[in-house]
């Protein structure tokens, strides 16, 4: 596992852990008409002990498959792989006060000049330039600020860029989760555009 999952994950780990539990039981009837809505399959599991729900839900989109998970301990979770692609990375996640201090003492992250951007996320690329110009594009900032989006991921794992990306405990209609979705879509077409991943023939 390569470091900016590992940073990721944790991300992740921690996320959960400040937020607990949910029963999400009562999303299921909003989870099938979002995914159905966008033309995907909707599958509800439990684990075998039925303590907990599992919604998962993939949906095509320009080749590619972009499959979500949710469940009663995890908040929405998108990961989508998409074939060999230009070098680059980025993840980026949301600041803590921790953070902020190792910033004073030198350890930085990219900046993107949005300041209500920068203040929430430490952004980290092995291509500042390339990171700049994906994040700026459009008011895709203003959509991650909005969803509340705690970690995002693009990163080469075994020769294919993947990309992942978690959403708040928030989302609980339907259309927020198309709004979430929506997102995802831009960000594809931003890789594609920016000839970082081609579009895919085949799902």
């Amino acid at each position: 596992m390569n470091t900016k999952k590992k940073t990721f994950d944790k991300v992740l780990d921690i996320f959960v852990l400040q937020k607990g539990v949910r029963d999400i039981t009562q999303k299921q009837n909003v989870w099938q008409s979002w995914i159905e809505a966008n033309n995907g399959s909707f599958q509800l599991r439990r684990t075998s002990d039925k303590t907990y729900t599992i919604l998962k839900g993939e949906i095509p989109y320009r080749g590619f498959t972009l499959r979500y998970l949710e469940s009663d301990h995890k908040p929405l979770k998108v990961e989508c792989a998409l074939g060999p692609g230009t070098p680059f990375s980025l993840n980026f996640w949301k600041e803590d006060l921790t953070e902020r201090i190792l910033q004073m003492f030198g350890q930085q992250d990219i900046q993107l000049g949005d300041e209500d951007f920068d203040l929430a996320y430490n952004i980290q690329s092995d291509n500042q330039n390339l990171a700049r110009d994906f994040l700026r594009w459009g008011d895709l900032p203003r959509r991650i600020r909005d969803l509340d989006i705690p970690s995002f991921r693009i990163s080469d794992e075994e020769g294919e860029k993947v990309f992942a990306c978690v959403f708040g405990f928030t989302l609980d209609k339907q259309e927020s989760y198309q709004h979430a979705h929506n997102l995802v879509c831009i960000v594809i077409d931003r890789l594609i555009e920016m000839s970082i991943v081609r579009e895919s023939d085949v799902v």
